[in-house]
């Protein structure tokens, strides 16, 4: 196992940590900068694939519905689904595409939508590697895995490969900016290509691109050069890690923040902090900490770049306790914000204190439907 796992439960009370502004000064709903993006308050949409794009990728007024709702419910920023940056690293068929020009105007909807109503707009983007939907003819990866269950015989990424992967990124960026957006995501997280080189229970490489922590995150870096230099120095760049890999064979705690620590050297402009794997708690409609809170403990310390973190957070308290003792700068959700797009600003009014979710995960087992809540209404 990973290191770092952490029991979950009855909610413990969080370690303190110096946050990077003056302590006990940050609040939930409050004005927020970070880098240059002005955000009406500090908490995040996650990343959530709306499955809801057509079978080109393209952007639809299904999707547009969607975060429609998502602004107007009051959230700070809204984290698009990842959008895959070339065809064969599609997860699914309705997944959002970014890998053409065309795409662009889908782009600019989504961020029109989100600006109307006061969010800002991040676009994900992300290839799925040997995580390819089987209809994929030759999934990619670092290393081929001994065993597959895809349609598709996967391939070990040789030099051209990986250099035409990492200009499809910076391609993607690019097309993020000219449509509006008012950032990018780089996801390196939940086993997707990024990942799949990060870790040593994919990358099996003994050259530049693996062998040793540092090599095996040359690949990330890559992505993220390509990603700067096509949008330029001013444009926010995100990115999503695991801040833990509780799988065979993953990533500690201490390689995650390494990674984590090269990427703020390179000028990242947030850190968003997941993780794999993970024992979830039996009872899930008992809010437990955070996830990956051990994580977020490790990082802040070491990092000054603003950190986001996401995984099991449903309640004000627990938003509150992070952003003013843990240090964290965002507060990510995702399920909460598929049970009900507004909670932000019924949490800001105080009418709720803590989501209804009951985190079952309905809502991730009907893929071939737009997202919504499989739960009857409050």
């Amino acid at each position: 196992m990973g290191g770092g796992a952490i029991a979950l439960g009855k909610l413990a009370p969080l370690r303190a940590q110096e946050p990077p502004g003056p302590p006990g000064k940050a609040t939930l709903f409050e004005t927020v900068k970070v880098g240059k993006l002005e955000l009406r308050n500090r908490l995040v949409r996650s990343a959530t694939a709306e499955r809801a794009a057509d079978a080109d990728g393209n952007v639809t007024d299904q999707m547009v519905a969607i975060y429609r709702n998502l602004a107007a419910g009051g959230v700070g920023v809204i984290i698009s689904g990842h959008a895959f940056v070339r065809p064969d690293g599609r997860l699914g068929d309705t997944m959002m595409g970014i890998y053409r020009d065309e795409q662009v105007k889908g782009i600019a909807r989504l961020a029109e939508t989100a600006h109307e109503h006061g969010a800002k707009l991040v676009v994900q983007i992300n290839h799925a590697g040997l995580k390819a939907q089987p209809g994929v003819p030759v999934p990619l990866g670092p290393s081929v895995p001994q065993r597959w269950r895809g349609e598709g015989k996967p391939r070990e990424m040789n030099t051209d490969d990986i250099a035409a992967v990492v200009k499809a990124f910076g391609e993607a960026a690019r097309r993020v900016r000219e449509g509006g957006a008012d950032g990018v995501q780089v996801h390196a997280a939940h086993g997707f290509l990024v990942n799949q080189f990060l870790s040593p229970a994919s990358n099996r490489h003994a050259d530049d691109w693996g062998g040793s922590d540092e090599k095996r995150g040359a690949f990330l870096k890559a992505v993220y050069d390509s990603v700067r230099n096509a949008v330029g120095p001013d444009f926010p760049v995100w990115a999503k890690i695991n801040g833990m890999e509780s799988i065979k064979g993953g990533r500690t705690v201490e390689e995650c923040l390494a990674a984590a620590e090269r990427l703020a050297a390179a000028g990242v402009d947030l850190i968003e902090i997941s993780g794999l794997g993970g024992k979830k708690p039996e009872d899930e409609k008992a809010e437990g900490p955070p996830y990956y809170l051990a994580a977020a403990e490790a990082f802040r310390p070491k990092i000054k770049t603003p950190l986001s973190l996401v995984g099991g957070i449903r309640s004000l308290e627990t938003m509150e306790r992070l952003v003013g003792e843990t240090g964290v700068d965002l507060v990510s959700v995702a399920r909460p914000l598929i049970r009900d797009p507004a909670l932000p600003k019924k949490l800001a009014k105080g009418t709720v204190k803590v989501s209804s979710c009951k985190s079952c995960s309905e809502c991730l087992k009907h893929g071939d439907e737009p997202i919504r809540c499989w739960q009857p209404a409050d």
